[in-house]
């Protein structure tokens, strides 16, 4: 009831902004959380906040709280801070820990004036500001199904302007991370523009593919740097222009250190991630089905998934949305780690985040065939498409899980891939001539 009664106050905090906000889908979102995924009902009421936040008076940070000593590094962000943290985040961190000053720009724009032209909501890491940008409108854009208008673009970066006047930025290197902000960052004078593509972005459901790839070509052609998360984007994008591969990673300090697992009355086969629809639910219900002795949980986000038949399971559990400094915790509890993902044109171009952070656990993988997985085998990553021999591979998973030998192995590999190498190939790449 507490998040709940948080909801009511913001609501009624500015009564305009709500009456702007409210329509019959937003509604029925929220009240699809409350009743069946509480678990995502935190991370829902920080989106929210931010679109209610625009007076700065409480999150001022002045240049001497958050200097430059290597340069200025502006993220065009995918997600916001307070979603799934990943690839943005990750990068965001690393930089800031290389000396580097981090303003990631939340997808959410600001839908009120504000004196300043921006907001500075936080300061969640040392050298990081997230920052929100006025628009010059009341319209909320989806980044994955809009484009800014020509109004919307002008006040961007009008207020993008002002935050650089008030900190004193020169020469900034911009990192865009979806090509919603191309027709934004385009006639600004960066050091070095850069584009980030870490997802085949047409390939989700609710993208418009023919505006969308045009858009994205533009910004491969025209940006100084472009990097790719994965071989099969990489491939893509150097039809058009030569472009840098660097795959995603982890934190390895922070899941290489959780204990390996003790309670084994039942072996307990995890998930963590988006369960979207790029997870194969059915793969894994028939699974379950048939694999009674095995307890299932799955952590993450389930909006828009279809979910009721899986719920029914009595050995699938759905834990909701978790906040990261709990993941290596929930990773820990789990012998054998998933990634059931439907093989698409998107997940055939994604490199897992997750594989990474599983591995420095020391757990072993079982996962459908996807590209990115298939060098694996020798680090215990097993594939499998039919629910038969998942099930198998999974009993083979199982069957070494515990292996110091095996966990050292899984380890070793995860180490050499942590973040701040991948800042380290992301700066070199910028500095490159």
């Amino acid at each position: 009831m507490g998040m709940l009664s948080s909801f009511v106050r913001l609501a009624f905090s500015k009564p305009m902004v709500t009456l702007k906000l409210i329509n019959f889908q937003r509604v029925k979102n929220i009240l699809t959380v409350i009743i069946e995924r509480p678990g995502n009902l935190k991370q829902l009421y920080q989106r929210y906040r931010s679109i209610y936040l625009t007076d700065a008076s409480e999150t001022i940070v002045t240049i001497e709280q958050c200097p430059s000593k290597c340069g200025d590094i502006v993220i065009f962000s995918v997600i916001d801070w307070g979603f799934r943290y990943q690839r943005p985040q990750q990068l965001a961190s690393a930089f800031s820990q290389k000396g580097y000053r981090v303003f990631y720009i939340a997808t959410t724009p600001l839908i009120a004036g504000n004196s300043s032209g921006y907001v500075v909501e936080s300061m969640p890491v040392k050298g990081v500001l997230v920052v929100q940008l006025a628009s010059g409108s009341r319209r909320l854009p989806n980044l994955y199904l809009d484009s800014p208008s020509e109004a919307e673009i002008a006040a961007t970066r009008q207020s993008l302007q002002s935050l650089f006047d008030n900190f004193n930025v020169e020469n900034p290197i911009a990192v865009v991370q979806h090509p919603y902000w191309s027709p934004t960052v385009m006639e600004i004078r960066w050091s070095r523009l850069t584009y980030d593509c870490m997802d085949h972005h047409a390939g989700f459901c609710n993208n418009t593919p023919d505006n969308l790839s045009k858009t994205e070509k533009e910004l491969i052609v025209k940006c100084d740097v472009v990097v790719a998360s994965s071989v099969a984007l990489a491939d893509e994008i150097n039809k058009i222009r030569s472009c840098v591969l660097i795959r995603n990673g982890c934190e390895y300090i922070r899941f290489s250190t959780v204990p390996a697992r003790t309670d084994n009355v039942r072996p307990v086969i995890g998930y963590v991630g988006a369960i979207a629809a790029w997870f194969d639910m059915s793969l894994l219900l028939e699974v379950a089905q048939a694999s009674p002795q095995w307890d299932f949980i799955l952590v993450g986000s389930a909006a828009g998934a279809d979910i009721e038949r899986a719920r029914g399971q009595p050995n699938i559990y759905f834990k909701g949305e978790l906040p990261y400094s709990v993941v290596p915790e929930m990773v820990a509890s789990f012998d054998v780690c998933l990634i059931p993902f439907k093989i698409t044109p998107l997940t055939l171009a994604t490199n897992p985040v997750k594989i990474y952070e599983y591995l420095a656990a020391g757990r072993p993988v079982v996962a459908t065939p996807l590209p990115e997985l298939t060098s694996l085998q020798e680090v215990d990553v097993f594939l499998a498409q039919t629910s038969e021999y998942f099930q198998k591979q999974i009993q083979r998973a199982l069957y070494i899980a515990a292996s110091p030998e095996r966990i050292a192995v899984r380890k070793a590999w995860a180490s050499e891939n942590d973040w701040m190498s991948r800042a380290n190939s992301f700066i070199a790449a910028l500095n490159a001539k």
